[in-house]
């Protein structure tokens, strides 16, 4: 055992380690082998956080990457805005030789870039009831027809299809609404392919290569 401290009045007030070497190397022991504990939650979500970073600089390159047609439209309807994390939609409307032309790119930080292009058409029969007599009878009204393309992945195939006419009042006031899905074909997707260029050549985008 240590043998017992005789103090005086002034040794009283000094810190212990200071009269004590044994002590004092002993404190010192104690500290060095102390170590910080670490939650393995926070480290859990720490790494997930990582990854998720990771993950969305890897997804947003790849689709800033994408060089192809649509890729361009994608990137033309963003413009200098960059995708947000609850995802947002970004319109472009033309209209083209009397025809209106619409362009939605919905994109988040980490979702895909869709695009979906609404392409004039004409006069398409049989997409509603059975009243459609009646309204091509209506004196006061006029109706628009087009393709709705869903292009999930911005890479030129088409994945669904909506028929669509659009019922408005000869003072330009939206009515109503129609349409039918229908299953994408070879002649459809050319369809789309070549609405997607023209609405391209309106708006200054270029084919890679061309």
């Amino acid at each position: 055992m240590p043998e017992p401290l005789e103090l005086s009045i002034e040794e009283m007030y000094k810190d212990l380690s200071e009269m004590r070497e044994d002590v004092a190397t002993n404190r010192g022991r104690e500290e060095e082998g102390k170590s910080t504990k670490r939650s393995p939650t926070l480290i859990f979500l720490a790494a997930a956080a990582i990854l998720f970073m990771v993950y969305g600089i890897s997804n947003n390159f790849s689709k800033s990457v994408n060089t192809s047609l649509y890729g361009k439209l994608g990137a033309f309807a963003l413009g200098d805005r960059k995708p947000t994390l609850s995802g947002s939609v970004y319109t472009v409307r033309q209209t083209i030789g009397g025809k209106k032309y619409t362009l939605e790119v919905s994109d988040s930080i980490f979702g895909g870039r869709t695009l979906r292009l609404q392409a004039p058409t004409g006069p398409i029969q049989r997409i509603y009831h059975k009243d459609e007599k009646f309204f091509a009878n209506v004196a006061n009204q006029y109706s628009r027809y087009y393709y709705m393309f869903v292009d999930e992945e911005s890479d030129g195939t088409v994945d669904s299809i909506l028929q669509v006419r659009e019922l408005w009042s000869k003072e330009n006031r939206f009515l109503g609404r129609y349409q039918n899905p229908i299953t994408p074909n070879e002649e459809l997707q050319k369809t789309y392919q070549e609405a997607a260029k023209t609405l391209a050549k309106q708006i200054g985008v270029a084919e890679t290569g061309a």
